[in-house]
């Protein structure tokens, strides 16, 4: 098991001798990743992206470019903190592309992992984008965060 989840109930008015409450802060960090190829995550040193997609159960065709695998508790977080880590493929024969081809795929990816980490649910999250493959392709779906 990952992790464990904690309820708070509050019942009543009666809060006892509790005069805050902490909200809980959600993190997630989005990493396009060729599962070919060796890591390179700048992003996050503790974290072996490549590594992490290989412990998915897997088809028998390669995955398809924006497939997301999302891993919770990954890095650890502190107490009353939750950490997740989407890992987004950028398909088949990423290494043979160059150039505005590589860029979309990147894009593609960036934007699927992005999409799918906004339907985790309500609440505050924030998202970071692993940009280390490509800055500028992966900045534009890293926009669609904001709308």
């Amino acid at each position: 098991m990952l992790g464990a989840a904690r309820v708070l109930r509050l019942n009543g008015a009666k809060l006892g001798s509790c005069s805050s409450i902490k909200t809980m802060s959600t993190k997630v960090f989005v990493l396009p990743i060729d599962p070919t190829s060796q890591p390179s995550s700048g992003t996050l040193p503790s974290v072996n992206p490549v590594e992490l997609w290989n412990t998915a159960p897997r088809g028998s065709k390669p995955p398809k470019v924006g497939t997301t695998r999302i891993f919770y508790n990954t890095p650890r977080a502190d107490q009353g903190d939750i950490n997740a880590t989407a890992v987004v493929s950028l398909g088949e024969g990423f290494d043979g592309k160059t150039g505005d081809a590589r860029r979309e795929l990147v894009r593609k990816a960036v934007g699927s992992g992005v999409k799918q980490v906004k339907e985790l649910g309500d609440g505050t999250k924030d998202i970071v984008v692993d940009a280390s493959t490509d800055a500028h392709a992966a900045g534009e779906p890293s926009l669609s965060v904001y709308n």
